[in-house]
C-alpha cells in the first residue's frame, strides 16, 4: 500500500458505508411515516445523528492521507475506539436531554439498523479495497 492508495481506499470504504447507511435511513423514515407514533420522528433523526459519528470519524482520517500504511492502519484502529466512546457519550446526552420525548424502542432499532448498515458498507468496502491492493502487488 503506497502513500497514494490510502485516500482512494478510504474514499471507497466511505462511499460504500454511506450508501448502505442512507438506504437504512430511508427504510427507517419510511417505516416511521408508515407507522407514526409519539416521538418516532425525533427518534429516527437522533439515531441518524448518532450514526453520523461514524461518518465524521472516517472523514477525519483523510487528514492523515500522506502517512505510511502502518501508521494509517494504527489511526484506523484508534478511530474505531474513539467512535465507540463518542457514540456512548452521544447516547448518554440523547437520553439526558431528549429521553422523555423519544420512543426508546424505535430509537434503539433505528440506531442498530443504521450502525449495522454502516458496518456492512465498511466491510464490503474493505474487501473491495483488499482485492485492489492484492492485485496491485502482483
Amino acid at each position: 500500500m503506497s502513500r497514494l492508495e490510502v485516500p482512494r481506499a478510504l474514499r471507497k470504504m466511505l462511499r460504500d458505508a454511506s450508501r448502505f447507511s442512507a438506504i437504512a435511513f430511508l427504510i427507517v423514515i419510511a417505516a416511521t411515516f408508515a407507522k407514526p407514533g409519539p416521538g418516532r420522528i425525533l427518534s429516527s433523526l437522533l439515531s441518524l445523528a448518532t450514526v453520523a459519528i461514524y461518518f465524521l470519524a472516517s472523514v477525519l482520517l483523510f487528514r492523515f492521507k500522506g502517512t505510511s500504511a502502518i501508521t494509517f492502519l494504527a489511526l484506523v484502529q484508534a478511530a474505531y475506539f474513539f467512535k465507540l466512546i463518542l457514540v456512548a457519550i452521544t447516547l448518554i446526552l440523547v437520553f439526558k436531554f431528549f429521553g422523555d420525548n423519544l420512543d426508546r424502542q424505535w430509537f434503539g432499532a433505528a440506531t442498530i439498523l443504521m450502525a449495522a448498515a454502516w458496518l456492512g458498507g465498511e466491510i464490503r468496502g474493505f474487501f473491495r479495497i483488499r482485492y485492489i491492493f492484492d492485485s496491485n502487488s502482483e
